[in-house]
């Protein structure tokens, strides 16, 4: 049909052709993908259809004319292909007799039915794609892959929240049914994320309809018919009153018409600690524990979102968060697609804060665009310049003093882009070349870039050289600051305690904690699991801001204790914080 050579090539909808693209595939075929999507088609489809290994299956597809045409006659094809679940996604199994068209006036339809053989599903899960092509040059108009009979979405519009030592938050969500077919979806909840030490009974997760009395721990059974919506609430609750940390509750749908047919909404409440999402952008790979390890480590907490497995996350779940931590590491830059800028300009022009650390996002772009331009402010750039070590900017809040070795890191360094702020950007970092990180206050939102790759600062060298102390001093940069007598002090919100460094530990860790302003008063004690104070590590007033304290595995009496568990806790300013801790000997 195609004529194709013995190049290999890739013709998009019949009016592309992009013959032996290479390397560079992903930056040639995108913006046509793109162009193509963004076209408006003067043709409609609507399939549906069932489908069963058993008996085999059918599809029924409308065709319809939204506005006049002079294209045609059409010719309506049907693939069967196998599942993106399945070993070979996306192979062709069967293409089905194909049906002329004659549609040109708006309001014309026709409605095509196509049995499926049973031969084709017994290969495994198969879809089936509709599509209106021309007849020459076989130009695709429309297409379509036709919906699963059952299907539903679970929707929301917040999905983290903030709340204090002993209080619950409550999330609404809309169970919305857009299958062909009547259905009965199991309605479930779990607490799938814990701080180490707490229950499920300790932090709570319950569900009901909404104007419902009792609320559900227990799955429950709801018939839905096509179009049908349902209101639930899903109600997270503190009932120990003392610990820090992030709790994520998932309520899930599950089909009975077919059991891998499955929805869910994840809440993260965050109990007197900051709400932090790490967007985990890098392919598949696992960069991404060096950020979540540095944010552990400076004693806050996150939620974790691995696009590979939950896709791309929305303007709602990104909006949900005090700050978004962005890292694609490696060559990922290009993952960070326009629809992705567009939700993170949305979401700081609603006052968010953003940590971008991606190495290659400013290379892999050909241009600067809205979001490198207006909120980045860069609109120029040297790709690949280089640099192993990145030197901070004096008195810069994030960088001063910070002198950061990358080589020897687990990312080549060669990648790293030079960049050219312009105001109200100011440089961070700078090497040879120009700078290779920016901070931007404006409008109500901060953004730090990085145009080096994070994971491969050290983490073993000394402060403020390593991954923690970059972490820890962007985070307490986004903190809301205010005067104190015209000083220009910095006001903390929170008590924080971090995660002590290194966990299991002999003979010695370091303990990282922050002190809210106001605090009269500062207590870190360290106690057995039978809950005695074994050691009082501060004990009086501490100024405002970051510290830490090594504990060297004594008692109050010098002795050195046995191997076990031990926590860390602390008391100021009204609040408290825990850590579980591991003395291995």
């Amino acid at each position: 049909m195609y004529a194709v050579s013995g190049i290999p090539e890739v013709d998009f909808d019949a009016v592309e052709e992009v013959i032996g693209a290479g390397g560079g595939s992903a930056a040639v075929y995108r913006p046509i993908i793109d162009a193509r999507l963004a076209n408006d088609t003067e043709l409609t489809i609507r399939s549906y259809g069932l489908i069963d290994e058993d008996t085999g299956g059918w599809v029924e597809a409308v065709f319809k004319v939204a506005e006049p045409t002079s294209a045609g006659p059409f010719t309506a094809q049907f693939a069967v292909i196998q599942d993106m679940n399945e070993e070979y996604p996306w192979s062709v199994r069967a293409v089905l007799t194909p049906e002329t068209v004659m549609l040109s006036s708006p309001g014309e339809s026709l409605v095509v039915y196509r049995d499926i053989p049973k031969t084709w599903t017994t290969v495994g899960e198969v879809r089936v794609v509709v599509w209106i092509e021309d007849l020459s040059p076989h130009e695709v108009y429309n297409a379509q892959i036709m919906p699963d009979p059952y299907q539903f979405q679970l929707a929301a519009p917040l999905f983290a929240d903030e709340i204090d030592y002993s209080e619950s938050s409550t999330y609404d969500v809309t169970l919305r049914y857009t299958g062909t077919v009547a259905d009965v979806v199991t309605v479930s909840v779990s607490q799938d994320v814990l701080p180490d030490g707490v229950s499920p009974s300790d932090w709570t997760a319950s569900y009901r309809l909404v104007g419902g009395v009792v609320w559900e721990t227990d799955p429950s059974d709801h018939a839905m018919d096509p179009g049908e919506e349902l209101g639930f609430e899903v109600r997270f609750e503190d009932l120990v009153g003392d610990t820090q940390g992030m709790g994520l509750t998932t309520l899930m749908g599950t089909s009975q018409g077919d059991v891998d047919v499955v929805s869910t909404a994840s809440f993260a409440t965050f109990v007197e600690t900051p709400s932090i999402i790490i967007v985990d952008d890098d392919g598949g790979a696992d960069f991404q524990t060096h950020l979540q390890t540095a944010v552990t480590d400076t004693g806050y907490f996150y939620r974790d979102w691995d696009t590979d497995v939950e896709g791309r996350p929305s303007l709602a779940e990104l909006s949900s968060y005090w700050a978004v931590l962005w890292t694609t590491a490696d060559a990922h830059g290009l993952d960070i697609r326009p629809d992705d800028e567009a939700n993170l300009m949305d979401y700081l022009d609603g006052g968010g804060n953003l940590f971008l650390a991606s190495m290659n996002y400013l290379s892999s772009r050909p241009m600067a665009n809205a979001f490198t331009d207006d909120y980045l402010h860069l609109t120029t750039w040297t790709d690949d310049v280089g640099g192993f070590v990145m030197t901070g900017v004096p008195a810069d809040p994030i960088s001063d003093g910070m002198s950061l070795m990358l080589l020897g890191g687990p990312i080549p360094a060669a990648g790293v882009d030079a960049m050219e702020p312009e105001a109200p950007a100011v440089a961070t970092f700078t090497a040879t070349g120009g700078p290779r990180g920016i901070r931007v206050e404006e409008a109500g939102h901060k953004i730090v870039f990085t145009g080096f790759p994070f994971e491969d600062v050290k983490t073993s060298a000394a402060d403020p050289d390593n991954q923690k102390t970059l972490v820890a001093r962007v985070l307490d940069w986004f903190e809301p600051t205010t005067g104190i007598d015209g000083e220009g002090d910095s006001q903390y919100r929170r008590v924080a305690l971090g995660q002590n460094f290194p966990n299991p530990f002999n003979p010695t860790t370091t303990i990282a904690f922050t002190v809210p302003t106001g605090a009269a008063h500062v207590n870190l004690v360290i106690h057995n699991v039978n809950g005695q104070v074994v050691r009082t590590l501060v004990d009086g007033s501490v100024a405002p801001g970051p510290h830490s304290v090594v504990w060297d595995g004594k008692d109050d009496a010098g002795k050195s204790l046995a191997s076990g568990i031990y926590f860390s806790r602390i008391e100021a300013g009204g609040d408290k914080a825990l850590r579980k801790m591991a003395l291995l000997k």
